[in-house]
């Protein structure tokens, strides 16, 4: 059953058994197991990661998806740049008291891997948590950067209007170049809180 549903999903980990890798099991798919591929390790964990990805684009907004997602990510990949992102994101979406519990101890659990690895390693993860805080406020920049520049070409669109200018138009489209415009610049400030050279 499982085959033929991944059959007529293009997206389904079956049609790429050959690129599929376990960096835990550090292996890939066998050929030979492409016919017990619901008892296969590998498989099993990219087939769920591929629901974990349809879930969060359907309910995007749902804080235990990002959370389950990161947990999923960490324990069964070990990707804990990405389960971070997913930690991170899981915040943006109003996490009740609970779940930023979890949020949170699992972020002690993370940092403390990290830190294990950075002595095994010689500080390979050492500042990976600020570079992840750096990428996604860097993220957040471009969005508010682009909805000023949004906001700026509706003002002037409402001002060279042929016919009539709207006033109140303008005056909206004049808050929200301000707003978006100081969202932008305590956005940057923070960028150069982490990284001086910017």
């Amino acid at each position: 059953r499982q085959r033929q549903m991944c059959i007529r999903d293009s997206k389904c980990p079956l049609h790429q058994s050959q690129e599929l890798f376990d960096p835990c099991l550090n292996k890939f798919v066998d050929d030979g197991d492409a016919v017990n591929l619901h008892k296969n390790q590998v498989f099993l964990k990219h087939f769920t990661k591929m629901y974990f990805e349809t879930a969060i684009r359907i309910f995007g907004n749902f804080p235990g998806i990002h959370i389950a997602y990161a947990f999923f990510l960490f324990n069964a990949f070990n990707n804990v740049h990405t389960a971070l992102t997913q930690l991170h994101q899981s915040r943006k979406c109003k996490p009740n008291i609970m779940q930023s519990f979890e949020i949170y101890k699992f972020e002690q659990i993370v940092e403390a891997h990290m830190q294990a690895e950075a002595i095994k390693n010689k500080g390979v993860y050492f500042n990976l948590s600020r570079t992840i805080e750096f990428e996604c406020i860097l993220k957040d920049c471009y969005v508010s950067i682009w909805k000023t520049s949004d906001a700026q070409c509706n003002f002037w669109t409402h001002l060279l209007h042929p016919h009539m200018v709207d006033f109140n138009a303008l005056d909206k489209d004049n808050e929200n170049i301000y707003k978006y415009a100081k969202e932008t610049d305590e956005l940057w400030q923070e960028l150069c809180q982490i990284n001086h050279n910017y």
